[in-house]
């Protein structure tokens, strides 16, 4: 098991190392003999030959991952996106997702076809081996169209801050607490405004109307019981 503040550490890493999405690697240091035994184990039309020399040619040295096979180091076993959101404790649709701690998001037409994952960091970001186009990115939970999300029981969240540590959140309030909020009244259809950080009157009545439906106070305030709606108990 790994602690939490590892698992960030360990996804920002790839991130900061510009990690190369490599098709079959699960978080390998690049070089010619892993390209060759890669392409002797999945070599297809899509991932042939030159596909291969070109990951080579210019990740070298990196390491290099595909979607599910940059979670191997850090969970210890290996296994496909849809493997990793069955073997999660929790799980639920993305607008769901609980902001302050990291989780594993997915991408599926269903729960029973989940294509992708990637890891959210606990601060409104995730970072995912994102394609052999794209190679490893970061952005924003809801620039990313996920559709659920999981709690593994292979990360230790003994380390999250306890409820009382969060902070209240009201107008004036700025930062990345804000803008997770702000990316979570989006999905769940409370909020249309800007994306900014900004606790401004928008993000106020979105969480007043977020507070009336989930049977809190609408004091259009972010404290303890709001915080904890979206917490594991």
């Amino acid at each position: 098991m790994i602690k939490a503040s590892e698992a960030v550490k360990y996804f920002n890493n790839l991130y900061s190392g510009r990690a190369v999405y490599l098709w079959g690697a699960n978080g390998d240091v690049i070089n010619q003999a892993l390209c060759d035994r890669l392409y002797k184990t999945y070599g297809s039309s899509t991932y042939n030959k030159a596909y291969y020399d070109r990951k080579l040619a210019y990740g070298k040295g990196r390491i290099g991952a595909d979607c599910s096979g940059a979670f191997r180091p850090i969970s210890g076993f290996d296994d496909t996106a849809q493997g990793y959101y069955n073997r999660c404790v929790q799980k639920g649709k993305i607008g769901q997702i609980p902001l302050d701690k990291p989780y594993l998001v997915f991408k599926g037409k269903n729960e029973k076809k989940i294509n992708h994952i990637g890891f959210y960091l606990g601060d409104g970001n995730v970072i995912e081996m994102k394609s052999s186009k794209d190679d490893c990115v970061k952005r924003t939970l809801k620039a990313g169209k996920w559709d659920y999300y999981g709690i593994p029981d292979w990360i230790d969240y003994g380390e999250a801050p306890a409820k009382t540590d969060l902070p209240v959140l009201r107008i004036g309030s700025t930062g990345a607490y804000v803008l997770s909020w702000q990316n979570y009244l989006t999905m769940a259809g409370f909020y249309k405004g800007a994306l900014d950080g900004i606790y401004g009157l928008q993000t106020e009545t979105a969480v007043r109307k977020w507070q009336s439906a989930n049977g809190l106070v609408p004091d259009g305030v972010i404290g303890a019981k709001s915080w904890a709606k979206l917490n594991i108990h």
